[in-house]
């Protein structure tokens, strides 16, 4: 995990509670994301690169924590003021369902009905601990990893003319001292 902590600094982006904080340049690019910018200005307004932003979004698992955190935070915020409108908006598709004599003006009403019954959804994905975030990248690696193999492994077979059948095929891609049995079973 890279470190970023600087005794005594405070966050200044939502989702303060982080036990690190961030580099002050790290601070004015996540605000910069969090309010919606391209990664490219919100690396010229940080004043670094647009590689250090997205080095920062692939290596460092305390800014992606962050991110995610901070999304979260403004996704939560939103929930809470849209609940606070709940009862008004609840009210005038109550009154266009029942008063409103237009057919086509109901049939909106009640499908925009039927979507917000699935509200308040998940909230954003991403995990908003550091060692979460590593966790989940190592996994994703190793998916990727097997992927890969697989992959090659496939290449192998499509390219190889050998004779023997499918079996003799397979034994060869999977190179010396490996069975499809072993394979099949891991």
């Amino acid at each position: 995990m890279q470190q970023n902590a600087t005794p005594g600094d405070e966050p200044t982006t939502p989702a303060g509670d982080q036990a690190e904080a961030l580099e002050p340049v790290q601070e004015i690019a996540l605000t910069a994301l969090l309010a919606g910018r391209p990664i490219t200005e919100a690396a010229a307004v940080a004043g670094c690169h647009r590689s250090t932003v997205y080095r920062w979004l692939q290596d460092d698992s305390l800014f992606v924590a962050r991110l995610n955190a901070s999304r979260r935070e403004i996704a939560d915020q939103a929930r809470a003021e849209l609940l606070a409108l709940g009862t008004a908006a609840v009210a005038a598709i109550r009154e266009t369902l029942e008063n409103t004599d237009a057919p086509a003006l109901r049939f909106r009403a009640a499908v925009k009905t039927l979507e917000l019954l699935g509200l308040p959804g998940e909230p954003p994905a991403g995990p908003t601990d550091p060692l979460a975030v590593e966790i989940a990248w190592e996994a994703a690696e190793i998916d990727q990893r097997g992927e890969l193999s697989r992959i090659a492994l496939l290449r192998r077979l499509e390219t190889d003319p050998g004779d023997g059948g499918p079996m003799a095929m397979l034994r060869r891609a999977l190179g010396p001292g490996v069975s499809p049995a072993d394979q099949a079973g891991g």
